[in-house]
């Protein structure tokens, strides 16, 4: 992989020290292999295992490099690319006819952890113009200045920084198939958990990213009945969501500047309905009923978990769709 990120950053002001202090064309610059192995074994059909690495990069964007809050003081030309190392262990299982001739069972288990080096999280800054040698020294002795009201020599920062120490993010998945032709039944579990800073951007006033840690986990069971010789379809889908957190209303950081959380309210259970009926080869009709019980919840992952100024939307200001309807047809040639 090779990245090249070219752009114009504008002087900074006469009492800002920034580098380069100038106005000045930005050229950041990098490459590196993508490589990934995987091992695995038919021990029996029922239990195979594998074990997989992977290595990977990621470039850094336009937007955390040239972030504008403050203008040049908010670029950051020495931003590096994250790299990151992941594991995978489990097993896949396969069992035919396990009740009914011609039917079949299949299994999947695995453990994850993935390491990233250098991970790019935007923090806050002060930005010190003092016209004095008082202002000076109130800027370099107030190591509790967050806690203080900004005196007008000071001024907020944020920038987007390789963050100095290893984020670890690690779980298991488990996904369980049934399939007998004219019944069908999916159990997934996933469960993470990980150290990744809060990006303060999140809580920005113009709101420059999105809240990215997953619940604590995830259920979902999808099951169904196939009718008239498999052409029509009839299922559900029950979705269960642990403890999840979201931005933090206040738009407030910790000693590390890392933006503060909130507990999310508890999720309730949401069942949706489809069914699909293949008229022919080439035409299906299908329907779904969405969120069949009509609850009140917010998806743990709504973007607009991280849209500017929350505390004055309410705690519910990101709710997903009510009971919901939708009919829709596919056609092939």
């Amino acid at each position: 992989m090779n990245y090249h990120l070219k752009g114009f950053k504008p002087a900074c002001g006469d009492q800002d020290f920034c580098f380069p202090q100038e106005a000045a064309t930005l050229n950041l610059r990098g490459n590196g292999f993508n490589p990934g192995v995987l091992l695995s074994a038919e021990i029996i059909p029922e239990f195979q295992p594998f074990v997989s690495y992977a290595h990977s990069m990621r470039a850094p964007n336009t937007q955390e490099v040239f972030y504008s809050q403050e203008g040049g003081n908010s670029m950051n030309p020495f931003l590096k690319e994250e790299k990151s190392q992941t594991w995978q262990v489990g097993f896949n299982s396969f069992k035919p006819d396990l009740i009914f001739e011609g039917d079949q069972f299949n299994m999947k288990a695995l453990w994850f952890h993935t390491k990233i080096k250098d991970y790019i999280t935007s923090k806050p800054y002060l930005l010190c113009r003092p016209r004095s040698n008082a202002e000076l020294a109130w800027c370099l002795m107030n190591d509790d200045v967050w806690d203080k009201e900004f005196p007008e020599f000071m001024r907020k920062s944020y920038m987007y920084v390789n963050e100095p120490h290893d984020v670890n993010l690690r779980g298991y998945e488990l996904q369980a198939n049934y399939d007998a032709g004219i019944v069908y039944s999916t159990l997934s579990y996933t469960k993470e958990t990980g150290d990744q800073p809060n990006s303060i951007a999140k809580v920005a006033d113009f709101s420059a990213g999105d809240f990215t840690e997953l619940p604590d986990y995830y259920v979902t069971l999808d099951s169904g009945v196939r009718l008239l010789d498999e052409k029509l379809t009839v299922g559900t889908t029950i979705t269960w969501t642990g403890p999840s957190k979201r931005i933090g209303v206040e738009s407030i950081v910790d000693n590390d500047g890392n933006a503060l959380k909130d507990k999310y309210e508890k999720q309730p259970t949401i069942i949706d309905l489809y069914t699909d009926y293949e008229v022919n080869k080439n035409f299906k009709l299908m329907m779904t009923v969405n969120n069949i019980t009509n609850k009140n919840y917010s998806d743990a992952l709504n973007r607009a978990n991280s849209t500017a100024i929350m505390e004055e939307r309410g705690k519910n200001n990101a709710t997903a769709r009510g009971r919901t309807y939708m009919i829709g047809g596919q056609v092939r040639f």
